[in-house]
């Protein structure tokens, strides 16, 4: 009987981040509706490290950028978080790049773009 309760306690925690079942970036085809569905989940001041679970929870894969540029904003830190949705041979890439202060979200930006063979 506590394997259920367990379960189901575990399922409304994660889904407050994640959607528990369902994460709902998938099947997003603009980077405004993947900035919509993100909004309330990276929030400016969550930890950097739940930011990482998050997206990785999300399915993208996570490295840490130093430096870097990123659409106009000449060279900041950021997260870079990368995925590919679809079904071959054309795929949708999505990149989200999620601004950090080290130890804070200070803000994130999406970008995507169909791939073809």
């Amino acid at each position: 009987m506590r394997l259920p309760v367990l379960w189901v306690t575990t399922c409304l925690v994660l889904g407050a981040l994640a959607g528990c079942g369902d994460s709902g970036t998938k099947d997003l085809n603009t980077n405004a509706e993947m900035l919509e569905k993100l909004k309330p989940k990276l929030p400016v001041g969550m930890g950097l490290k739940d930011a990482q679970t998050l997206m990785e929870t999300e399915g993208f894969a996570c490295e840490l950028q130093e430096g870097k540029k990123w659409k106009g904003k000449g060279e900041v830190n950021f997260l870079e978080c990368k995925r590919e949705d679809g079904i071959p041979p054309i795929k949708r890439m999505w990149l989200v790049a999620v601004f950090h202060d080290g130890k804070k979200v200070t803000g994130f930006d999406v970008r995507t773009a169909l791939k073809y063979p």
